[in-house]
């Protein structure tokens, strides 16, 4: 059972557990060295000072006004170490009344600002409502710009500029020379599909008027191969949503081909497999909004 008794400098109500007794402590106000009292000495004490406020008068020990005050608090030492007081004895603040007292200039930290809990709930309601109103107001814009120019601004063609390299065994990133890029409109299929010979990486070049590009062309999508540096450069006759295939030269991958890059794939090509072989790709879908850079670097 804790003994609890008043700081004779300070005059502040302390609970120290009954294990303490007749030990040296310091007060966590005052920093005062006491000698904790007996259970006995504590509930004698007690009973004068109530004696003391309905006498009207003082009972010798500082601070009897403060002993009737609803402010007062217990300062509650759970530090079981020796008889010696020690500097830095933990102690812990418990409530016996429903405020805390008044805390003295020194333990006051200007650093620090303190904020009511409801004010924090206000904030956050706040910033939600405010979130919530852009969100509003994002869509009624969207809604207020014309379709038709959105629809003038993806008619609009674009350029798509990037470079292809590959990862050597000894972990040197080669230019992909002669590497294949197309891209597919995702929304547009071919009336017969495209045949991959002469289109592939190591395939010579293609003319112009090859049919594969033709049939790419007519399709809206475009067709490009890296230089020796593995930079390539490719217009595309419109924006927005596209299938983007690049086939590595030089780099050849042992990995099965998920099946959905194969149905997809064959939705545009005769032969998926004479296509690719056993070079790497990369088969994604890309939105085009403008001018873009995009670079394929072949991991091993």
């Amino acid at each position: 059972m804790p003994i609890r008794f008043h700081c004779p400098r300070c005059d502040q109500r302390l609970s120290v557990s009954s294990r303490k007794a007749l030990k040296l402590v310091k007060c966590p106000t005052c920093q005062g060295t006491l000698t904790v009292p007996t259970e006995a000495e504590a509930e004698s004490a007690a009973a004068e000072r109530k004696r003391a406020r309905k006498e009207g008068r003082r009972s010798g020990t500082p601070g009897d006004s403060q002993a009737g005050s609803p402010f007062d608090e217990f300062a509650v030492f759970d530090q079981d170490s020796g008889s010696t007081p020690q500097s830095g004895l933990s102690f812990s603040a418990a409530r016996s009344e429903s405020l805390a007292p008044t805390p003295s200039p020194g333990s006051i930290d200007y650093g620090k600002v303190a904020v009511s809990r409801n004010i924090l709930y206000y904030q956050g309601a706040l910033l939600a409502v405010v979130a919530v109103l852009c969100f509003v107001i994002g869509i009624l814009v969207g809604r207020a710009v014309p379709r038709e120019d959105l629809a003038a601004q993806l008619a609009k063609p674009c350029q798509v500029r990037g470079k292809i390299v590959f990862v050597n065994r000894n972990n040197e990133r080669i230019d992909d020379d002669n590497s294949v890029i197309v891209a597919l409109p995702f929304d547009e299929r071919p009336t017969e599909s495209i045949a991959v010979e002469g289109i592939r990486p190591a395939d010579p070049r293609p003319i112009e008027d090859h049919p594969s590009l033709a049939a790419i062309e007519v399709l809206g999508g475009s067709y490009a191969r890296a230089n020796a540096r593995g930079e390539f450069e490719m217009q595309l006759p419109r924006r927005g949503r596209y299938f983007l295939l690049v086939i590595s030269r030089n780099q050849q991958s042992t990995q099965s081909r998920p099946k959905t890059h194969t149905a997809q794939m064959s939705r545009y090509f005769a032969s998926v497999s004479q296509l690719l072989r056993q070079q790497d790709y990369r088969w994604t879908e890309e939105f085009f909004r403008g001018d873009r850079a995009f670079d394929v670097t072949f991991e091993r």
